[in-house]
C-alpha cells in the first residue's frame, strides 16, 4: 500500500523525544513493505537525519521562522492551555497543511491517508481525502480530544472530521468514549501502542551506563521519564520519597526529561530535603532511552489528570520500560489497563492513592526477585502482543477495509 501520513508533531532530529510513536508506526509499516511518506509542520529545531527511513515533507505556514509554534509540544502552555497565538495561526496552518498533503499524496499515488490528531490535522486530511477521492483514518492521542472538549468550535470541527473518516483509532477507553460523545456515529477501534523489543531490552552489563549517569552500581534506580508538565504527575512521585526513606535509603529516583516545571520540581525536592535521593538528568534523547531504562530497576508512570482536565492517552515510554524488563507502576489513566494486568505484569494505582503507591514501591525496593518476576512478565507482554509489528498489522487491516469500502 501507499500511505501518506499527516502529523502535527514528528521527531525533528535524531533522538528527538517528540511524538516518536508516529515515527515508530510509520517505520513499522515501512518494514512490512508499504510506501510511507509523512507531512509535518516546520519547526526551528528541525535537522535533517541522513539515516531516516521515512521521507518527511515539512511545510511552513508563517513568517518569521520562530512563529512556527503549532505542534511539537509548543501549542500548549505546560500542556494545560492553548497559547493565544495558535488561534491566529490555525487557519494558515490548515491551508498550508492541506496543500502540502494533497501535493505529497498525489505525487506518491497514495491510496489512504493516516491522520494523527483530529485537531488540527483532521481538516487537512478530510479535505485532501475528498479532493483525491481516497479514504483517511484518524488516530487519537489525547491532547486533540482535550482541545476539542474545551472549545465549541473545535468540538464542531472534530464532529465534522469524524463524520468523514473511514475509521478512528483510540489508545484508551476514555479517548474512545469522549470521541463517541462528540460524534456517536463514528467507526472507532481501541488500539494500544507498542514498543520495539529489539531496541528496548534488558541490559546485562550496566556498569558503564550507570557510571555515565552517576548512579551507584548497587543503587536501586527508580526511573521516570517524560516532559516536565503537570499531567505527568512527577510531583506525586517526589512527594513520597521521604516515606520511602523510612524503609530504605539505597535508592534514587531519577526523572528524565525537560519542560516548564523543572524549577518547580527542583524546589520541591529541596523543600522535602531529599536532594540526595532525587536527580534530574535533563533531556534524554530518544536513542539514549533504551540504555537509560535498561540500566534502571523500577519504572514509574505517575500520570494524572491535570487541573485543566488534560491527561495522557497511552504513553509509549510505559511500553518501552516494560520491554526493557522493568517492573512498572502506573497510574490508572488513559490506556494503561490495555497493557498492564495489575499485580501480574505490572502495577496499577489510583492517581490519588498515595498509601498504595508507597506500599507497592516499598515492596519492590526490598525484593529484587519480585522485581525480576514482574519485569519478566512485562517484557513477555511486549514480545507477544504490544509491539509495533502487531500495531502495524492492525493498521493494515483498517487501511485495506477503508480502501475497499471506497471502491
Amino acid at each position: 500500500m501507499k500511505i501518506s501520513v499527516i502529523a502535527s508533531s514528528y521527531p525533528r532530529y535524531r533522538g528527538d523525544g517528540i511524538a516518536p510513536f508516529v515515527k515508530s508506526i510509520s517505520e513499522a509499516l515501512h518494514h512490512r513493505g508499504h510506501h510511507v511518506e509523512v507531512v509535518a509542520p516546520y519547526d526551528i529545531e528541525v535537522k535533517q537525519d541522513p539515516k531516516a527511513k521515512i521521507l518527511v515533507h515539512r511545510f511552513r505556514y508563517v513568517w518569521p521562522k520562530k512563529l512556527h509554534v503549532m505542534g511539537h509540544a509548543r501549542s500548549l502552555n505546560a500542556d494545560v492551555k492553548l497559547k493565544p497565538i495558535t488561534l491566529l495561526l490555525l487557519p494558515l496552518y490548515i491551508i498550508a497543511a492541506t496543500i502540502k498533503l494533497i501535493k505529497v499524496s498525489k505525487n506518491m499515488g497514495a491510496e489512504v491517508i493516516h491522520d494523527h490528531w483530529v485537531i488540527p490535522n483532521g481538516v487537512a486530511a478530510a479535505l485532501a481525502s475528498r479532493f483525491l477521492k481516497i479514504p483517511f483514518i484518524i488516530s487519537l492521542h489525547g491532547s486533540d480530544i482535550f482541545v476539542a472538549d474545551k472549545n465549541f468550535l473545535f468540538r464542531w470541527v472534530a464532529k465534522w472530521v469524524f463524520s468523514r473518516a473511514s475509521y478512528v483509532t483510540a489508545c484508551s477507553q476514555e479517548l474512545l468514549e469522549r470521541a463517541k460523545k462528540i460524534n456517536p456515529n463514528i467507526n472507532i477501534e481501541l488500539l494500544a501502542w507498542g514498543a520495539d523489543p529489539d531496541i528496548f531490552k534488558p541490559i546485562n552489563n550496566r556498569t558503564a551506563i550507570r557510571r555515565k549517569y552517576g548512579w551507584g552500581e548497587d543503587e536501586i534506580i527508580v526511573a521516570a521519564l517524560g516532559r516536565l508538565v503537570y499531567k505527568k504527575g512527577f510531583d506525586k512521585l517526589i512527594s513520597i520519597v521521604p516515606d520511602l526513606l523510612l524503609e530504605s535509603n539505597n535508592f534514587r529516583v531519577v526523572i528524565g526529561g525537560s519542560g516548564p516545571l523543572e524549577q518547580e520540581l527542583t524546589e520541591l525536592v529541596e523543600k522535602l530535603k531529599v536532594t540526595g535521593h532525587v536527580s534530574f538528568p535533563g533531556q534524554i534523547l530518544w536513542h539514549e532511552v533504551p540504555e537509560f531504562l535498561g540500566a534502571a530497576d523500577i519504572f514509574v508512570l505517575p500520570s494524572q489528570r491535570d487541573r485543566a482536565g488534560n491527561l495522557d492517552g497511552l504513553p509509549t515510554v510505559l511500553l518501552e520500560a516494560m520491554s526493557c524488563g522493568l517492573p512498572c507502576i502506573a497510574s490508572d489513566i488513559g490506556g494503561v489497563r490495555l497493557v498492564i494486568q495489575d499485580h501480574k505484569n505490572g502495577f496499577i494505582i489510583d492517581q490519588d492513592d498515595r498509601h498504595n503507591f508507597i506500599k507497592i514501591l516499598k515492596e519492590l525496593l526490598i525484593n529484587k526477585s519480585y522485581q525480576r518476576q514482574v519485569g519478566g512478565l512485562a517484557r513477555q507482554s511486549v514480545l507477544e502482543k504490544y509491539n509495533w509489528t502487531k500495531v502495524a498489522i492492525e493498521f493494515e487491516y483498517l487501511f485495506r477495509k477503508s480502501i475497499m469500502s471506497e471502491k
